[in-house]
């Protein structure tokens, strides 16, 4: 199963209890007014005692799934399976490229990873990088006429709040020609290759997906 078919059934079944949420909220609203005959105010307050009755269960409900997760040897931390490779782009250009598709594995099945990236730390990214977490993509545009680098550290987190992460470099400056260095590959391996007009193009990751 792929995790683009993973995150569509998580997001299928969050959808389903949502809309069977608000069905059973409607038919409590049609009894309160409709049988019980109840005032406004009256169903405000009912409202209100059970949105706080279902917030006390759904604290305590994640409460203790967090601590049996912590405890259980069923649930396994996912894992850096390879390791990121350096990216240089040239200084006023735009590069587009993937996380490799196989770089994070949760070896619990059936399981999914979220993504997020930020500086080592947690501090946010320049305006100038972007992230799209779900297709685990960066789009990077470095300023023009500058030259410098930072880096970057991607965490994979499963469902139950286990973790792994992993760094590489964004490098750039005045050479023209962008690329993907990886630790057994000599400085200035090229793995991508300028695009037209202003942009350095797209590409993947060594192993990774296209963007």
């Amino acid at each position: 199963m792929t995790r683009e078919e993973k995150y569509v059934g998580k997001t299928t079944i969050d959808t389903f209890f949502w809309r069977f949420g608000d069905l059973a909220h409607a038919g409590m609203i049609f009894v309160i007014a409709g049988y019980l005959g109840l005032q406004v105010s009256a169903a405000i307050i009912v409202n209100v005692g059970l949105a706080v009755v279902l917030l006390m269960l759904g604290s305590a409900i994640g409460r203790h799934h967090r601590e049996a997760a912590r405890q259980s040897l069923d649930n396994l931390p996912p894992t850096l399976h390879a390791p990121l490779p350096d990216v240089y782009v040239p200084a006023g250009q735009m590069l587009v490229f993937s996380v490799p598709e196989h770089a994070f594995v949760d070896p619990d099945p059936g399981d999914t990873l979220n993504f997020h990236a930020h500086h080592p730390g947690g501090s946010p990214l320049p305006g100038w990088v972007r992230f799209d977490g779900y297709n685990q993509a960066f789009t990077v545009r470095p300023p023009a006429g500058e030259t410098g680098s930072i880096r970057v550290e991607v965490v994979a987190t499963d469902f139950e709040g286990l973790s792994v992460s992993a760094e590489f470099d964004i490098a750039y400056g005045s050479d023209p020609l962008p690329r993907f260095v990886t630790g057994d590959e000599a400085p200035g391996h090229e793995t991508a290759t300028p695009g037209s007009g202003g942009d350095a193009g797209t590409g993947p990751v060594p192993g990774g997906l296209p963007a």
